[in-house]
């Protein structure tokens, strides 16, 4: 049984990262020397202002070369490469929480004006490089028409889209370029709300089950528990049947899920607290095992923590996540996609 994962970061979509400098070092790994969140009248944090890259790119470590192989995208969410070499792109951007209080409108206003204008594409995007030469001159629509796609996994000829509202399965053979009907729906998903509306999405080493995370559907239950209901969880959900069940919670906002090789463990990147102040915005790595208990299957540690830089006033681009400040939206980017290649 063949299967593939998809890797990505909430704002675009790189195969390399960049590298913490030994000054930071103490702010990263499993004991990091985190400040005290800070509290005042107003939040202490700007907005960043969406820009295209020009002709700047995105730093890579010394040996790599690094270029842009997809433009022009519809706030593009993960990735997902196909056996023969194709990138499938998710595209989109949902959630439609209404806002509760006053300070909700100002603070929306705020918001906007570090999200894209770019409207959601609601679609899947096939690139393919033919010749090989690391240029991906073919691009096409795969599927359309979707809800806010965002988790990828392909389990031998079934492809699975974890919607903002439900898992759909497609028929993929290797090579086409299109989806050839509508996807079947396996489950669905919560989506009343939607405060958090990523699903990400990983297939189990076996590819007999996917693993969904769901966001909480407020910040601190400021809807009420009843709107808590089966979310801040990631289901385990039979690939066959659609059957789930709670697999991990208690995770605020699990954005992306991995299966480690050789030991097939479930590990999730979680986006914790907001509005801490500008330093102390952890993003936790726990390790998400299935453990025999009355309790039922829990989240185990938090690993490592990594919080966002101080804020400047400066431009965001796709993929700097360092710059984007806390409580604010993953879509103040550009739609670009690039390809990190070692030069070595």
């Amino acid at each position: 049984m063949k299967f593939s994962h998809c890797f990505a970061a909430p704002l675009s979509i790189f195969l390399v990262a960049g590298v913490a400098s030994a000054q930071d070092s103490q702010k990263y790994g499993p004991n990091p020397d985190l400040p005290e969140p800070q509290r005042g009248l107003l939040p202490d944090m700007s907005v960043p202002e969406p820009a295209e890259w020009g002709d700047q790119l995105p730093t890579v470590p010394d040996g790599y070369t690094i270029t842009a192989i997809a433009t022009d995208l519809k706030v593009p969410r993960q990735t997902l490469v196909l056996p023969n070499g194709d990138i499938l792109v998710a595209e989109g951007s949902g959630g439609n929480a209404p806002p509760l209080k006053p300070k909700d409108f100002i603070a929306g206003y705020i918001k906007s004006q570090g999200t894209t204008a770019v409207e959601s594409g609601n679609r899947l995007t096939l690139l393919r490089d033919s010749d090989g030469d690391g240029s991906y001159e073919e691009q096409t629509v795969f599927a359309e028409n979707l809800n806010a796609p965002y988790g990828l996994a392909l389990v031998d000829n079934n492809l699975y889209v974890a919607n903002q509202d439900a898992v759909v399965r497609f028929d993929y053979e290797e090579g086409q370029t299109e989806a050839s009907g509508s996807p079947e729906v396996i489950t669905q998903l919560p989506s009343e709300i939607n405060h958090h509306w990523i699903k990400a999405m990983t297939a189990s080493a076996d590819g007999d089950y996917l693993y969904v995370g769901i966001g909480s559907n407020s910040n601190i239950t400021e809807r009420g528990m009843a709107a808590e209901v089966n979310r801040a969880e990631v289901w385990e959900i039979d690939a066959d049947t659609g059957m789930h069940r709670p697999y991990a919670t208690g995770l605020r906002n699990p954005t992306a899920l991995a299966i480690q090789p050789d030991t097939d463990q479930l590990w999730a990147v979680v986006n914790n607290e907001t509005n801490s102040g500008p330093t102390w915005f952890p993003t936790t790595s726990p390790l998400c095992r299935k453990v025999v208990s009355t309790a039922g299957p829990i989240a185990i540690g938090a690993e490592c923590r990594f919080p966002r830089s101080p804020p400047e006033p400066r431009q965001s681009r796709v993929g700097d996540r360092a710059r984007l400040q806390p409580g604010f939206p993953c879509s103040a980017t550009w739609p670009h996609l690039f390809n990190a290649r070692n030069g070595r």
